[in-house]
């Protein structure tokens, strides 16, 4: 935030994201006593082409007690109006038409946290394209989705003509297949891709061959990235059997 400029009320303002539209629904008081109210026109949509540019976003006076919403590229010096105040930050995903809103701290959470309509389940992150989301359901249990789609492509580990049967996200998953002829031993079994990039590679892999029999599998170190890794088989597998690893990725962020 610029140097000098308050920090809205933003217990009261709330927030809904379609696309890359930001539409305000809460009051603010900005820079005075008055209580206002989104204008007509408040919101603000993002139009650039740059993946992952991030945006502070400002309510600015209007006119008859209301407000309009202002996006300005992030870091931009905005102290010497003294008609806004800042309200969050905004994250854009032209590829997806997405866009990624963060409250400020302390600001309302509607956008973040929901509670489902039978109270079993509790959601943290936004509910948009771009989100990856926890989910703690009735019992206490974590679960999460991708930000997009984890792809899957069985390498030659997993034979020619392997029939792929993976499922996951970018933390966690089965790695399943249907192997096909002349798998190689050491080969990779399966390249996965992240649906969003972490900011740094993740510490690790773990995994782990569903079967009654020890099918060693690894990850070498340089091909775990910010972007996705390789798993390997140990052994030779047989041609025509359906194998499954599960997976866990640790850290990255």
């Amino acid at each position: 935030m610029s140097t000098g400029l308050p920090i809205a009320n933003t217990n009261l303002f709330s927030a809904t994201v379609l696309n890359r539209t930001i539409t305000p629904t809460g009051p603010l008081a900005i820079n005075d006593a008055r209580q206002r109210t989104p204008a007509g026109n408040a919101a603000v949509t993002l139009a650039g082409s740059t993946e992952a540019a991030r945006y502070d976003v400002y309510a600015v006076q209007a006119p008859s007690n209301t407000y309009t919403l202002l996006a300005v590229a992030s870091g931009t010096n905005m102290s010497a109006r003294r008609d806004l105040m800042r309200v969050g930050t905004a994250v854009e995903y032209p590829s997806l038409n997405a866009a990624y809103w963060l409250p400020l701290a302390g600001g309302a959470l509607d956008p973040w946290v929901s509670v489902a309509p039978d109270g079993k389940v509790v959601r943290l992150g936004p509910s948009n394209a771009v989100a990856q989301q926890i989910r703690v359901d009735g019992f206490g249990r974590l679960n999460s989705t991708s930000a997009g789609a984890t792809t899957f492509v069985l390498g030659t580990g997993a034979g020619t003509g392997a029939t792929n049967n993976c499922v996951g996200t970018d933390q966690w998953g089965v790695i399943s297949f249907v192997s096909g002829s002349s798998p190689v031993a050491g080969g990779i079994l399966a390249t996965v891709t992240f649906a969003r990039p972490f900011a740094h590679a993740p510490y690790g892999v773990i995994s782990y061959w569903f079967g009654s029999s020890l099918l060693a599998s690894y990850i070498n170190r340089n091909e775990l990235t910010t972007t996705g890794f390789a798993l390997r088989g140990g052994s030779n597998l047989s041609a025509g059997f359906t194998y499954e690893y599960m997976y866990i990725v640790l850290g990255g962020d």
